[in-house]
């Protein structure tokens, strides 16, 4: 298994972590891999910060005829009434950064001829959490750790108070969202890179 991370303290830890992975430095712009090289290619939680367009022409290099792409997304589950608030609560603070629950390069892929039909499975999971747990992950969120230390407080503050007098563990709905298709066979352009 070969994971592509441009982060170096990010491939230690996968090395660390998991020592059959081959951690290389690169981005999904411009993959450190032959052409034609790889059966399967996954993208776990990330597509939303690619260059779209790159980061396809890239994948259709790397992905022999027939191999497959998969993206997958954890999304919170907004017909749940504290998701729902949840949401309410940090879209004030998101500013640019993507949401799980936009799908800008949806269109892209699906209009992308090195590739074929786009096909979605979604599988439903409650992940339980303290209070603790939840200001913990949403104090991950990337647009939460860019606050300044005041305002992030006071953000975590108002979730602890969503979730006050709910018994514990509560949990906290998700869906796993899971986008798969084909390299096509043809001719690949140079990829950008």
């Amino acid at each position: 298994m070969i994971a592509v991370e441009p982060l170096a303290e990010m491939r230690a830890i996968l090395a660390e972590k998991v020592p059959a992975a081959e951690p290389r430095d690169g981005r999904a712009e411009s993959l450190p891999l032959a052409d034609g090289s790889v059966d399967a290619l996954t993208v776990a939680q990330a597509f939303h910060w690619f260059q779209a367009s790159l980061a396809l022409a890239e994948i259709a290099r790397v992905l022999r005829p027939g191999g497959q792409l998969a993206l997958l997304w954890n999304v919170r589950e907004l017909s749940d009434p504290l998701q729902s608030q949840l949401q309410a609560l940090l879209a004030p603070y998101r500013g640019s950064a993507p949401s799980e629950h936009d799908r800008p390069w949806l269109e892209l892929l699906e209009a992308e001829p090195r590739f074929g039909a786009v096909s979605l499975r979604s599988f439903s999971w409650t992940q339980p959490h303290t209070s603790s747990e939840l200001a913990e992950r949403i104090a991950s969120v990337s647009f939460m750790a860019a606050l300044g230390e005041d305002e992030r407080a006071g953000l975590l503050a108002e979730v602890a108070r969503l979730v006050a007098g709910l018994p514990e563990p509560f949990g906290f709905p998700y869906r796993t969202d899971v986008y798969t298709c084909a390299r096509l066979d043809g001719e690949v352009s140079a990829a950008a890179g």
